[in-house]
């Protein structure tokens, strides 16, 4: 089976265009702040609202994080 110069320069373009679409860009930024939402509930499925910051305990990778409001 021959292969023409032109059949062979469409599929390596195409074959670029492909490899292209998969490249996104990576965008790194460091963050001071997440927002976290959460409801607490007791036994009876009843909304427990007396909580303060210091009753809670965050943990990033294993290491404990400051809560603050």
């Amino acid at each position: 089976m021959k292969i023409s110069r032109r059949e062979l320069i469409g599929m390596a373009a195409g074959a670029t265009l492909l490899r292209a679409q998969d490249q996104r860009p990576t965008f790194r930024v460091k963050v001071d702040y997440v927002v976290l939402s959460f409801q607490v509930t007791d036994s009876k499925n009843h909304y427990v609202n007396s909580l303060k910051p210091s009753d809670f305990r965050i943990y990033e990778d294993g290491i404990l994080q400051k809560v603050s409001t």
